[in-house]
C-alpha cells in the first residue's frame, strides 16, 4: 500500500479486504472449526469482517506446526548473522506496510490513525529491530570455579511459546513477545484479542515474507474461552506469555498446573499512583498527570488513575490540570490536520457518564487530599457543558455503550482508569486487564475492565 495522505485514508479504509483465516505453518488455512465471529468497528458499529473462530483442533494444528519447526532446528541452527538479517527484513516490511497496519488498527480498535502510525506501528518496528540486534550479542558464560573444574552456562531456546495479547496495543504488545521468541530460536503460537485480530494476521504474513521459516510464527484468532484455554492447557506448549487481567492470569497458572506445568509469564493489572510533592512544578505536574490519564483514552495499563497530593496542596492545581486537558484536546496532528475535527459529538463528558462510572467503580480516589482538592474536581465543573451522544447495543446479554464519535476519536470500551477521568463508559463486571492495554488479556502495557468469566470480552483468555 503506497504512502497515503490524510485525505486518502478514509477511502483506503473502506476498500480494505483483510485476511481472516488462521495463519499456520507459513500460510493462511481454512479453520477446522468452521466457525467465525464478527469483527465490528467501534466507530460506527459496522461489521468489518467475519474472523475465524479457531477451536481446539486449530490450536492443536498450530502447536504441532510450531513444534516441528522447533525440533528440526530450521531457525535455531541458522548462523546468528542470518537470523539477524531475517528479523531486520521483517522490520523493513513492517515499515513498508505501515499504512495497512495502521488502518487495520484504527478501524478495528478505534485508535486515531495518527496515533496508530506514530506509536503502535512505529514502536512495533523498533521493538523487533531491538531484538534483532540481540541475536549476535547473547552469549553463554563461564562460571567461576576452582582450577580443577570447568562450569559452562549455555542459553538454549525453550521450545513452543503461546502468546496471548490484549486489544489496546494489539501490534505493540504482540511485538514484545514475537521479538524475543524467534530471536532466541523459539517458535510461537499467537492468540490475538478477538477485538483486534486483523493486524496481527498481517504481521505474521510479513514475517514469512521476510524469511522466517514456516511454522515459527502461527496466529490463531478466536474467543478466549475456547482458543485461549486450549492454548493454555496444551501439553506441547512450553510457556505462556500473557498480558491481561489478573483473573485470567490466574486461570492460565491453573491450566499450567493441570497440564504440563509449563512456565507462565504474566503482566496483569496496574493502578499506578502519581505523587505530587509540595515543591513540585505544578504546571509541569498537571500536564504530566493529564497526559497520563487521558492518553489512549486512559486505556493503558500504566494510566495514572490515582493522584496523591499533600493535605494542603498549592492553590490552582486542579485548574492547571483542567487547562492541560483542554490544551491536549487542541493539539494538531503532525500532518497539520486537527486531532479531533470540529464536531459537536467529540465532547466526552456527561453527567450520565459520571453516574455510570460511579455505579461500577465508586468515586475517584485522591489520597491524603483535603476537602475541595479532589482530583476530579475540574472534571465535575466541566462535564455539564460537554454533552455526549450515546447509543446502546446488546451483546450476549451484556450492556455496552458506544460513543457516536467521528472517525478520529471513536474508541473501544475503556480500561481501568479513574471513573471521573476515563473518557468512555466502563464495561460491566470486575477486574481490569494488564497494565498496558489489551483485551482481557493484555501485557504489562494495557488495561481494561473485564468480567471474570472465561468468555469476558477483551479480558478473555
Amino acid at each position: 500500500m503506497a504512502d497515503l495522505t490524510h485525505e486518502d485514508r478514509p477511502a483506503a479504509a473502506r476498500n480494505l479486504t483483510p485476511e481472516t483465516r488462521p495463519f499456520i505453518d507459513g500460510g493462511f488455512v481454512e479453520p477446522l472449526s468452521g466457525n467465525t465471529f464478527p469483527s465490528t468497528s467501534p466507530r460506527d458499529g459496522r461489521v468489518l469482517a467475519h474472523v475465524a473462530d479457531c477451536g481446539t483442533a486449530d490450536v492443536d494444528r498450530a502447536v504441532r506446526a510450531a513444534r516441528e519447526a522447533f525440533e528440526d532446528g530450521r531457525r535455531r541452527e541458522l548462523p546468528p548473522r542470518d537470523r539477524n538479517r531475517v528479523l531486520l527484513r521483517w522490520v523493513e516490511l513492517n515499515q513498508d506496510h505501515a499504512d495497512e497496519l495502521a488502518l487495520l488498527d484504527a478501524i478495528e480498535m478505534g485508535k486515531p490513525i495518527a496515533e496508530a502510525l506514530r506509536i503502535d506501528v512505529a514502536k512495533t518496528a523498533e521493538t523487533l529491530a531491538w531484538y534483532a540486534e540481540t541475536v549476535d550479542k547473547t552469549y553463554d558464560e563461564v562460571a567461576p570455579t576452582p582450577g580443577h573444574a570447568l562450569a559452562l552456562i549455555t542459553r538454549e531456546p525453550l521450545g513452543v511459546v503461546g502468546a496471548v495479547v490484549p486489544w489496546n496495543y494489539a501490534l505493540l504488545i504482540a511485538s514484545w513477545k514475537l521479538g524475543p521468541a524467534p530471536a532466541t530460536g523459539n517458535s510461537v503460537v499467537l492468540r490475538p484479542a478477538e477485538q483486534t485480530s486483523l493486524a496481527p494476521l498481517v504481521l505474521a504474513r510479513l514475517a514469512t515474507e521476510a524469511g522466517l521459516p514456516d511454522g515459527m510464527l502461527n496466529v490463531v484468532p478466536g474467543r478466549g474461552e475456547v482458543t485461549g484455554q486450549a492454548l493454555g492447557r496444551h501439553p506441547d506448549v512450553d510457556k505462556i506469555a500473557f498480558t491481561g487481567s489478573p483473573e485470567v492470569a490466574r486461570r492460565f497458572q491453573v491450566c499450567a498446573g493441570e497440564s504440563n506445568r509449563k512456565q507462565v509469564a504474566v503482566e496483569a493489572g496496574g493502578k499506578p499512583p502519581q505523587l505530587i510533592l509540595r515543591d513540585a512544578d505544578l504546571p509541569a505536574a498537571a500536564s504530566a498527570v493529564a497526559w497520563s490519564i487521558f492518553y489512549n483514552a486512559g486505556q493503558t495499563c500504566n494510566a495514572g488513575s490515582r493522584v496523591i497530593v499533600p493535605a494542603e496542596p498549592k492553590d490552582g492545581g486542579a485548574a492547571r490540570k483542567s487547562r492541560a486537558h483542554r490544551d491536549r484536546r487542541q493539539l494538531r496532528r503532525a500532518d497539520g490536520a486537527p486531532r479531533r475535527p470540529p464536531s459537536r459529538r467529540h465532547r466526552l463528558w456527561s453527567r450520565r457518564l459520571s453516574l455510570d462510572a460511579r455505579r461500577h467503580h465508586g468515586p475517584p480516589r485522591c489520597e491524603a487530599a483535603s476537602r475541595g482538592h479532589s482530583v476530579g474536581e475540574h472534571v465535575r465543573r466541566e462535564r455539564r457543558h460537554h454533552p455526549v451522544r450515546r447509543f446502546k447495543a446488546t451483546d450476549a446479554g451484556r450492556d455496552k455503550s458506544l460513543h457516536a464519535l467521528d472517525a478520529h476519536t471513536a474508541l473501544k470500551p475503556p480500561g481501568p482508569t479513574s471513573p471521573e477521568l476515563s473518557t468512555c463508559p466502563p464495561l460491566s463486571g470486575k477486574g481490569h486487564a494488564w497494565c498496558g492495554p489489551s483485551s482481557d488479556l493484555a501485557s504489562s502495557n494495557g488495561c481494561r475492565s473485564s468480567p471474570p468469566s472465561w468468555a469476558g470480552r477483551g479480558s478473555s483468555w
